[in-house]
């Protein structure tokens, strides 16, 4: 959605519409999609079993909690901005706040970063955070 609302402000985009240019039923269509998602979403912690993101929620958290009973460690690197931090928001909460649940689990993010960590300063701090977890377990 992100994208769509940067599309939405750009005058290209005004100017595809005015023209014509763009299927507005395609559009309102998965707009719709979409808002029934974020609908599912939102009830899924009421509603465990109401829908197939309901599921995934409550699969995720009993993973999360499988993994806290074993004391495993998790560390998620993500780019800023990166779709995997909408993912763990939808099922974490927005701020994020279900993980205080699990502080085995730490998320850490590179700045002005793509998915794939393409420019060269993610790379390093991708090698950065590599070699200091690798120090990490290695010393226990």
């Amino acid at each position: 959605m992100g994208d769509y609302k940067k599309r939405l402000l750009s005058g290209h985009t005004l100017t595809r519409l005015i023209s014509g240019d763009i299927d507005i039923p395609g559009v309102l269509r998965g707009l719709s999609v979409h808002a029934r998602t974020r609908l599912s979403h939102w009830l899924a912690p009421v509603f465990p079993h109401i829908s197939k993101h309901a599921r995934f929620r409550s699969e995720c958290h009993r993973m999360f909690a499988s993994l806290r009973a074993r004391n495993v460690k998790m560390r998620l690197l993500c780019s800023e901005g990166d779709e995997s931090l909408e993912q763990l928001a939808l099922y974490f909460g927005g701020k994020l706040q279900g993980l205080k649940n699990h502080p085995q689990v730490s998320i850490t993010t590179i700045a002005e970063a793509d998915h794939n960590l393409t420019p060269e300063h993610a790379q390093k701090a991708l090698m950065t955070y590599l070699v200091a977890t690798a120090d990490e377990v290695d010393g226990h």
